[in-house]
C-alpha cells in the first residue's frame, strides 16, 4: 500500500504507531492515543490529520517532564529534569528540533513565552498519580496532623 521510496518528513510518534496499526488492521484505537497516520502514510491524504503534540514523563534524570509541538516552521520540544529534588522549579530546557535535531542549543533564554507555553503543556497534560509521584507536577499532599 505503501508507495516504494516514499519519504514523510512531518513529526510522528511511538503512540502514533499504534493508532496506525489499529487503523490499517480494522481495530478502535483506543481514545487519546495517538494519531492515526495510515491515510498519510498510504498516500490517501497529503498530511498528518492533525498537528503533532507529544507529552511524556519519567522516573529517569531525577524525575522528568517533556512536551513537543509543532508551530508552523518550529518543532519545538521542552523538558526539565531532576524534578524529584527541585520540584516545579526545575529548569526547563526548550530546543527547536527543526533547526537543531540534536538539541545543541537550548533556546530559553531568548525564548520566555515559548516556554511559559511549555511549563502551561506540562502542567496541564500531567495526571497525578499514587503509584508514580512526580515532585513538582503533583499537588503537595496535605500536612499530616493538621
Amino acid at each position: 500500500r505503501v508507495a516504494p521510496g516514499r519519504v514523510l518528513d512531518a513529526p510522528a510518534w511511538s503512540v502514533d504507531l499504534r493508532a496506525t496499526i489499529d487503523a490499517w488492521c480494522g481495530a478502535p484505537a483506543p481514545a487519546g492515543d495517538g494519531r492515526d497516520l495510515s491515510a498519510w502514510i498510504d498516500g490517501r491524504a497529503p498530511a498528518p490529520p492533525t498537528a503533532f503534540r507529544g507529552y511524556w514523563e519519567s522516573p529517569g534524570y531525577g524525575g522528568q517532564q517533556a512536551v513537543a509541538w509543532q508551530d508552523g516552521p518550529h518543532l519545538w520540544k521542552a523538558f526539565r529534569q531532576g524534578m524529584n529534588k527541585a520540584g516545579a522549579e526545575a529548569p526547563v530546557m526548550l530546543f527547536d528540533l527543526a533547526a537543531d535535531p540534536n538539541e545543541a542549543s537550548d533556546l530559553t533564554p531568548g525564548q520566555p513565552n515559548t516556554v511559559a507555553a511549555a511549563r502551561a503543556r506540562m502542567a496541564q497534560e500531567h495526571v497525578p498519580n499514587a503509584s508514580f509521584s512526580l515532585p513538582g507536577a503533583d499537588p503537595r499532599p496535605a500536612s499530616v496532623g493538621k
